[in-house]
């Protein structure tokens, strides 16, 4: 990517370099809002397998996002926002424990089961 001018850009490649740059800034918290907003489906997934690199290397990563099924497997603390307000706060395993908090977080959790991908549309947020 170095030889391509930024405007030459795919969006899952300028994700990934807002992402070096930020590392590179040296900062111990990594603060994303939606990475994998607009993105189809491999560069979605190279974005998700960096962030999983960067879990093993031990950084911290703040992931504000609408799709908690791409990023299921990084999350260590989820904390749920319902309309402006933030709901319980725990480990996914805690906060999905509860029906109403789930359906916010992944629709139709047997939908959710079947088709991993599925989630519920609207204005709820997770910050991972």
């Amino acid at each position: 990517m170095k030889s391509v001018s930024p405007h030459n850009l795919y969006r899952g490649q300028e994700q990934q370099v807002a992402i070096s740059a930020i590392l590179a800034s040296g900062n111990d918290i990594l603060t994303l809002d939606e990475p994998i907003s607009e993105l189809g489906e491999h560069a979605m997934k190279r974005i998700v397998a960096i962030l999983s690199d960067l879990k093993k290397q031990g950084k911290t990563t703040l992931i504000i996002e609408h799709k908690y099924a791409h990023f299921k497997d990084l999350v260590v603390t989820l904390v749920v926002m319902e309309n402006g307000v933030i709901r319980p706060i725990g480990t996914p395993e805690d906060v999905l424990a509860d029906d109403r908090i789930r359906k916010i977080v992944v629709g139709d959790f047997s939908v959710y089961c079947l088709h991993k991908n599925k989630i519920s549309p609207g204005k709820n947020r997770m910050v991972f």
